[in-house]
């Protein structure tokens, strides 16, 4: 049981690492949309600019993943990478003002023990890799209807210490 269990903890790993070189290579392709000034805003100051069409949900989403990424280079936190999220982002970008969430656009983490859709939550069990989730969990469906993006889960809090503000995470105990 043990080996069977190390393995799908390594072969998930390895989709991990996959999915973080395929972001990182996305963004090389890219790079002109990614502004390091949005990521050192406060969050009301990204809030009233993503509201005004300042500052795009796709421009908010490419620079808090760089971010990210730069941020996970250092700790190695990042578990998933949120495949949906430039789809929801330029879902966004199209909405009019009047139709925009108090979270529109703005990119957001959620720790790994947040049920999303088509991901496992194995909540530190290693028999629960692989056993996807049918739905996203509540919390994740009102966070996307105010009009936050989901863009990568992590394992650990330290991935947000950056920025003023820092990364908005989402953490669930």
């Amino acid at each position: 049981m043990r080996g069977k269990t190390n393995q799908k903890i390594q072969r998930r790993a390895q989709r991990s690492r996959e999915d973080i070189e395929e972001m990182k290579d996305d963004l090389a392709k890219n790079a002109t949309i990614i502004d390091e000034s949005i990521v050192q805003l406060s969050f009301r100051d990204l809030q009233k600019g993503l509201q005004y069409g300042d500052i795009s949900a796709t421009a908010a989403l490419r620079s808090y993943q760089a971010k990210a990424l730069e941020v996970n280079g250092e700790v190695n936190a990042i578990t998933d990478i949120l495949q949906d999220a430039k789809g929801i982002a330029n879902e966004l970008d199209s909405l009019p003002s009047s139709e925009r969430g108090p979270l529109h656009g703005k990119p957001i983490s959620l720790k790994e023990s947040c049920g999303i859709k088509g991901l496992d939550c194995t909540a530190g069990f290693g028999e629960l890799i692989g056993v996807q989730r049918e739905e996203d969990t509540v919390l994740v469906e009102v966070l996307k209807s105010k009009g936050a993006v989901p863009f990568i889960r992590t394992s650990s809090k330290r991935v947000h210490q950056f920025g003023p503000q820092g990364l908005f995470i989402l953490y669930i105990l």
